[in-house]
């Protein structure tokens, strides 16, 4: 049995790859968090490790010698980021490296989350060899946080998905905003819902061999459109103005990756489809204890 181990099961991507990669059977997973909240005792009653500090070296190794595959979920997300505080630079920075350097000592893999923040998006349709040419604090930490090794695997992708609490991701704010919202035509993002993630790395690379830098992405899609197709998956029935006044493509390039992965991303429909089926799934986990 594969042991798992993912740092970061309180944020929206490591949540979701917990729940599912726990229900497994081939799998035995253990994820970690700062802090035990209420919405994390009803995620999950068991392999749940508090870990306040993970800067820690020592307690770092000896987590990590109890796993097989590492999955770090850490990081400082984009709406939070706040350039008066630089604490986000330890997190998307240093301590990949840190975490990195750990793996390879002992002898674990490694598998790691950047952003296609690390693009200024100008031009879109960036590959995995692209040089990143973002200007921002943000987007340059993270890319400084990319890790690469024999046993390493870094996903550059983009998320859509649920939070177990806030809302300061693009799909919980729609949900939580008004009736009527203004939805951006020529903002152009090809991420991926975080449960197609978590399916992408049990049928696609948990097993494998694959470690370098790669993009990670679904074909590229307005904000304006997506955001039409949550409202008619969800059944929200809210307006969304379509605007042009915003132009950005962060989209990405995927098919290295999938060339050597056989991996086909779904559609839109199906990948909203498919993450408003777990959004249900997580509001009855969160209720019914």
């Amino acid at each position: 049995m594969q042991k798992i181990l993912i740092l970061g099961v309180s944020g929206m991507l490591g949540h979701t790859l917990f729940r599912f990669l726990s229900s497994q059977q081939d799998l035995l997973v253990t994820g970690t968090v700062r802090h035990i909240t209420q919405e994390i005792k009803l995620v999950s009653s068991k392999n749940i490790v508090l870990m306040r500090d993970v800067f820690n070296k020592e307690k770092l190794e000896n987590i990590i010698n109890s796993n097989d595959v590492i999955i770090n979920c850490i990081g400082a997300i984009k709406q939070k980021y706040d350039n008066k505080n630089t604490d986000y630079i330890l997190l998307n920075s240093y301590f990949p490296h840190l975490l990195n350097e750990i793996c390879i000592e002992s002898n674990k893999r490694l598998i790691h989350f950047s952003t296609d923040c690390i693009f200024n998006g100008e031009k879109g349709n960036y590959d995995d060899g692209s040089l990143s040419n973002v200007i921002d604090m943000y987007g340059k930490s993270k890319y400084l946080g990319e890790v690469y090794g024999d046993k390493t695997l870094t996903l550059r992708t983009s998320l859509i998905g649920h939070e177990l609490k806030s809302s300061y991701s693009l799909i919980d704010w729609f949900l939580n905003s008004n009736s009527t919202v203004n939805g951006y035509t020529k903002a152009i993002f090809s991420g991926l819902p975080t449960i197609e993630i978590a399916h992408f790395l049990y049928e696609h690379v948990l097993q494998s061999q694959l470690h370098g830098i790669y993009n990670l992405s679904a074909a590229p899609i307005s904000k304006f459109d997506l955001l039409t197709l949550v409202n008619e998956v969800y059944k929200l029935n809210k307006t969304i103005v379509p605007k042009s006044d915003f132009v950005i493509d962060r989209s990405l390039d995927s098919h290295r990756l999938r060339s050597l992965t056989k991996y086909t991303p779904p559609d839109w429909n199906t990948l909203v489809v498919k993450m408003y089926l777990d959004y249900l799934s997580l509001g009855a986990l969160l209720n019914e204890r």
